[in-house]
């Protein structure tokens, strides 16, 4: 069954000049495990987790606003309910091999969803050993359930908090988005 969804999702993917597009205009390629958790532990090794986690959430935030932007991503959603909107995206992300996600909750008034990884690539390369989450690049789906959210004039701010994360030994990882409120 897995090997058909991914088939399905391939006809998504367009070349555009010889250049791999998705749902949105933004370019992609596509990069092995390894070579992404070196470049987020090198980063940390420079800067600091702290430092680490300011890159990829502003990196994993435009990507998921460039990604969310444009006709094919809301064609793709036109007429669904919000929390199937989400749950779709989540089989996509799955499809671009961040692995499974599941939605273990879903709140419409107030605004919240939870999201479970049970393998995510970033946590497993640290073995248990992190002192606190490393799944920086997730904040990047605060925009896209941010922009889902909003295709009905909900006019939302997510913000993320890891709340549980297979780097520290956590059993998965588990992942927060919440409506701002206030400043």
């Amino acid at each position: 069954m897995m090997q058909d969804e991914f088939k399905n999702y391939l006809t998504m993917l367009q070349y555009a000049g010889g250049v791999l597009r998705s749902m949105g205009a933004d370019r992609y390629m596509l990069a092995s495990t390894s070579w992404l958790t070196d470049l987020q532990q090198e980063i940390e090794n420079i800067i600091g987790p702290d430092g680490a986690y300011a890159v990829f959430e502003t990196a994993s935030k435009s990507g998921g606003q460039s990604a969310s932007e444009g006709a094919s991503f809301a064609a793709l959603f036109a007429g669904m309910p919000l929390e199937e909107r989400v749950k779709l995206v989540l089989k996509y992300g799955q499809l671009q091999g961040w692995g499974p996600h599941e939605l273990v909750e879903y709140s419409p008034d107030p605004f919240k969803v939870v999201v479970r990884s049970p393998r995510p690539y970033i946590g497993n390369a640290y073995e248990g050993k992190a002192d606190g989450p490393r799944c920086y690049y997730q904040v990047g789906l605060a925009n896209v359930i941010q922009a889902l959210a909003n295709m009905d004039k909900r006019d939302l701010t997510l913000q993320f908090t890891e709340t549980k994360c297979v780097a520290k030994g956590d059993p998965f990882c588990e992942y927060t988005f919440e409506a701002k409120t206030g400043d």
